[in-house]
């Protein structure tokens, strides 16, 4: 009830035609019984047509008139929702481009699939005409209330069956939390492996791990199963109780008030118009137990999109410098994993000049990765400060940050749409820089050889790419950012000789123009031509070593083959 009432508050004028609309619905309700009473009490008594006819049309108006309010209040419920689930939906989604990277990877990712996804239980729970049904029990009040000023005898005995019957469906869905919790969490697995089935063909192919995924795929449709047949075996138990209710409803009534009839207590038309009221009401009050299961899995979901909007979140405010010249400075800068035994790396103390190329080396999981987020302010130092130009990282407006680096990560991620969409990301960018970024990159060759050149579809995260067209692709998106700073993370792994000619063509050309460079590689023409060279095997602390270049440029790679 708490989730209904802040949906309905969100607009208050709103909110009180609401309820304004339910109390009217359930006043005209009271027309149908009254009609029932005053035909048999007046017009069989008396016989006057004219009397029929205004009861009638009496009747007929409050029916019209009821439909016209609940029509009303269906379209004020539907703006209520929609507000609130499209506020909810907002919220989540920007989670996934806003939380900060340690706390998003560490999470579940099914889990957090699910919150996305349950979204859309939250939205079918609170359908307008599930609110409507549940505003409509505590009006049903009204109901009962002209039954008891018609006979307080049988209005006590209608509360006290309802009350009974109520209990017991409450009693029959004890267990509904609990399925319905289970039922999100199974859902949520079920997605991954679906996920893995469809994201990694090859190796399931190529390993015959088709077996093994359909074993456990089976396991999960079977505890889904169970619990499904849980769940609507309960629905069954309560469809059946509330019909048994319907029933015991009527037979009380109609047989005390038999009773009071005798006794002339109560006339017939009274006791038929009672009757109805109390079906009425119990009605209204009845549909709450088999909704409760639809608003348990929706408490659930929601459950699932709080734990996410809880994710701490990047700064979205910070200076912003005039203009960056590409300096760097570690001050004491260490970095641990939470849980880790020991740090990555620890006491790093350097100053990167403006112009000044920087060689990260390291076996694999040495740090590199990690040392190249904390440069994109992607993870913060447990210890210790980056400054850019004199100023803390952390205090940089991260979005503005990013825009001063040319960043080309390790493993290229992109997103479905065109090459020339990744390329750009939404960006108003010159086509004189856009084919300068391609042909550097060596783009150029693989786009002529393709029919929609720059308009070719990318899918399923550019998987479809090899791994040259890919770091050359996330190559010429980093040079389009035209920042001060390059940031590159292993760029000629994975390369042939023309790819790997083009990254050092680039790097030269960002050297030759003064740009600051950070190159995370074991590439051993990159390392001799570097100023520094950082080398994270050494541990805790890294060694920095001022190196005076073999070379004034990075060789080409046929160059390389021929020492």
């Amino acid at each position: 009830m708490k989730d209904l009432w802040s949906r309905l508050w969100r607009d208050r004028l709103l909110a009180v035609e609401v309820l304004a609309s339910s109390l009217a619905i359930q006043v005209l309700g009271l027309a149908s019984a009254l009609y029932v009473i005053l035909v048999l009490n007046r017009y069989v008594a008396h016989g006057v047509d004219a009397t029929l006819l205004t009861l009638t049309v009496g009747a007929l108006m409050a029916a019209v008139l009821e439909f016209l309010f609940r029509t009303a209040r269906t379209r004020f419920l539907a703006v209520l929702s929609g507000l609130a689930d499209g506020a909810l939906a907002q919220n989540a989604f920007e989670v996934l481009t806003q939380a900060r990277l340690a706390a998003l990877t560490q999470a579940d990712r099914g889990l957090v699939r699910s919150a996305i996804t349950g979204l859309n239980e939250v939205r079918a729970a609170y359908a307008p005409a599930n609110l409507a049904a549940l505003l409509d029990i505590p009006f049903a009040l009204v109901f009962l209330l002209v039954v008891f000023l018609l006979n307080a005898m049988l209005g006590l005995a209608a509360v006290l069956v309802m009350a009974g019957f109520l209990l017991a469906c409450f009693a029959l869905t004890r267990a509904v939390g609990g399925i319905a919790h289970a039922q999100v969490r199974e859902t949520a697995q079920g997605g991954v492996l679906v996920t893995q089935g469809a994201a990694v063909p090859e190796t399931v192919r190529a390993f015959n791990a088709g077996g093994w995924l359909a074993g456990r795929w089976q396991a999960h449709l079977e505890r889904l199963l169970d619990l499904g047949a849980r769940s609507q075996g309960t629905q069954s138990r309560l469809q059946a109780l509330t019909a048994a209710g319907s029933g015991v409803l009527t037979i009380v009534v109609i047989g005390l008030g038999a009773r009071a009839v005798v006794a002339q207590e109560l006339d017939v038309g009274a006791l038929i118009g009672i009757n109805i009221l109390v079906a009425r009401a119990w009605g209204a009050v009845a549909r709450y137990p088999s909704l409760r299961e639809v608003f348990e899995r929706a408490r659930q979901a929601q459950g699932l999109t709080q734990e996410l909007l809880r994710l701490p979140r990047e700064a979205t405010t910070g200076m912003r410098l005039t203009k960056y010249s590409g300096q760097l400075e570690f001050k004491d800068v260490a970095f641990a994993y939470g849980g880790a035994t020991a740090p990555l790396f620890e006491s790093l103390n350097f100053a990167l000049p403006t112009g000044g190329i920087l060689a990260v080396t390291g076996k694999n999981a040495s740090g590199k990765t990690t040392f190249c987020r904390l440069l994109m302010q992607l993870l913060d130092p447990t210890r210790g400060q980056v400054q850019v130009d004199g100023v803390e990282l952390r205090q940089i407006d991260p979005r503005w940050w990013r825009t001063q680096v040319m960043y080309a990560p390790q493993e290229a991620e992109f997103f479905d749409g065109t090459l020339l969409d990744n390329l750009t990301l939404g960006r108003e960018v010159e086509e004189t820089a856009l084919n300068t970024a391609v042909r550097d990159a060596g783009l150029r060759p693989f786009l002529d050889q393709t029919p929609k050149g720059l308009q070719m579809p990318v899918a399923d995260m550019g998987r479809q790419l090899s791994l040259g067209i890919r770091r050359r692709l996330a190559l010429a998106r980093a040079l389009l950012s035209g920042g001060r700073l390059a940031v590159f993370d292993e760029p000629t792994e994975g390369l042939d000789a023309d790819g790997v000619q083009a990254v050092y063509v680039v790097l030269n050309r960002l050297v030759a123009e003064g740009y600051s460079v950070v190159v995370c590689s074991n590439d051993p023409w990159i390392v001799r031509a570097a100023h520094w060279r950082l080398n994270l095997d050494d541990k805790p602390v890294p060694t920095m070593v001022r190196q005076h270049a073999t070379q004034a440029a990075m060789a080409p790679a046929t160059e390389e083959k021929t020492q």
